[in-house]
C-alpha cells in the first residue's frame, strides 16, 4: 500500500521549509478544452536557511497603501499565459496592488504576486514563517479543501509590493480556464499541509529536526477512502495529516480517527510494530505529509528527537 501512496502523490512544485519553526455533488461542468501543453516552468525559490523566530506583533498594523495596477504587472505571469485575454484583462481590472511594510501582518489573501521585496507566509495558529516569497509568479494562497488553514501574509525587512486576486477572480478562472487554476493548486498544498502539521506536537521538534521532517518528506493528496496502511502490515512509513482526516478500523469493529496534525501509527512507526488498525483517508479525502521506507530510515538517523516524541503516543 506504500507504493499505491505514492503513486496518488501530486507533483510537487515548491517545497516550502519552516524558517526557525516551533512552538450532494454539483453536476459536471464542462469545461473548455485546455491549449496546448507548454514546457514545465521552474518552481519559485524558497527559503532555505533557519533564522531567528519573528513573532507576529501585537501592534495594530499601520495603513495599507493601494496602487494602481500596470498592464506590465502581469506581463510576465507564466501561469496565466494560458488564459483567454478577455479574462486576463478581467483579472487585471479587479487585481489590487498593496504596498505591505516590514512586520506588518495581514489576512492571506486567495492568490498572490509580489512585484517588489519579499514576505513571509505563516500560520494563523503559529508565530513562524513556513515560506518566504519573493517577486516571481502568482501563487495561489486559498486552501484547497480538505485544508482549511488561516494563513498570514507578513512584510519581511524592507517591505514589499504586492499584486492581490480575489477570490471571485479565481473562481472565474476555475470556470473558463480550468487548467491555470490546476496549475497553482499544488503550491497552495505545499503550504497548507505544513501548516496543518504543525498543529501537532511535531511544533515540538526543534529548529533542525523539524527542518530535515519537512525537507524529507512529499505531499500527498487522497481522494475519500483510499486505503493508506491494511491493519496488521508493517507501519514503515511516517505519515502526517495536514488536512482532513485518515478514519481507522479496528479487528473488533472499533472506528477511530487521526486529525490534523497528528501522526498516523507513530508509536509502532518508532518501535518497528505492525499497524492495529486500517486506515483510509476519511470522506473529505485527506492531505498528507509522508516519508517513504528509506527516508523515514534517514529521518530516524538524522532527527535524533522524532522517535521519542512519536513514542509518547
Amino acid at each position: 500500500s506504500e507504493a499505491a501512496l505514492f503513486e496518488a502523490a501530486r507533483p510537487r512544485t515548491t517545497h516550502p521549509r519552516p524558517v526557525s519553526l516551533r512552538p450532494p455533488e454539483a453536476p459536471p461542468v464542462a469545461t473548455p478544452p485546455r491549449p496546448p501543453s507548454r514546457p514545465p516552468r521552474p518552481a519559485p525559490a524558497i527559503a532555505t536557511s533557519s533564522e531567528a523566530r519573528l513573532k507576529v506583533p501585537e501592534a495594530p498594523p499601520v495603513p495599507i497603501i493601494h496602487a494602481p495596477v500596470a498592464p506590465s504587472d502581469l506581463a510576465d505571469v507564466s501561469a496565466l499565459e494560458d488564459i483567454p485575454e478577455d479574462v486576463r484583462a478581467s483579472l487585471l481590472e479587479a487585481a489590487r496592488a498593496v504596498t505591505i511594510v516590514a512586520d506588518q501582518v495581514l489576512p492571506a489573501p486567495p492568490a498572490l504576486m509580489v512585484l517588489e521585496g519579499e514576505v513571509e507566509i505563516r500560520s494563523a495558529r503559529h508565530p513562524a514563517a513556513i515560506d518566504v516569497l519573493g517577486p516571481g509568479p502568482l501563487r495561489m494562497l486559498a486552501p484547497v479543501p480538505p485544508a482549511d488553514t488561516e494563513l498570514l501574509v507578513v512584510g519581511c525587512a524592507d517591505g514589499a509590493h504586492v499584486l492581490i486576486v480575489e477570490q471571485e477572480r479565481i473562481e472565474q478562472l476555475r470556470r473558463l480556464a480550468p487548467w491555470v487554476v490546476q496549475e497553482l493548486e499544488p503550491a497552495s498544498d505545499d503550504i497548507h499541509v505544513v501548516a496543518g502539521a504543525l498543529r501537532g506536537k511535531l511544533s515540538r521538534l526543534d529548529d533542525e529536526d523539524l527542518d530535515a521532517l519537512i525537507d524529507g518528506t512529499e505531499v500527498v493528496r487522497l481522494a475519500p477512502s483510499v486505503v493508506v496502511v491494511k491493519r496488521a502490515e508493517p507501519v514503515r512509513a511516517l505519515v502526517i495529516v495536514g488536512a482532513g482526516e485518515l478514519t481507522l478500523r479496528r479487528e473488533d469493529g472499533t472506528e477511530g480517527r487521526v486529525a490534523v496534525g497528528e501522526v498516523l501509527f507513530g508509536k509502532e512507526l518508532a518501535d518497528g510494530a505492525p499497524a492495529p488498525a486500517q486506515a483510509r483517508a476519511g470522506k473529505d479525502g485527506a492531505l498528507l505529509l509522508v516519508a517513504h521506507r528509506a527516508s523515514t530510515a534517514r529521518l530516524f538517523a538524522r532527527a535524533k528527537s522524532l522517535a521519542p516524541l512519536l513514542r509518547e503516543g
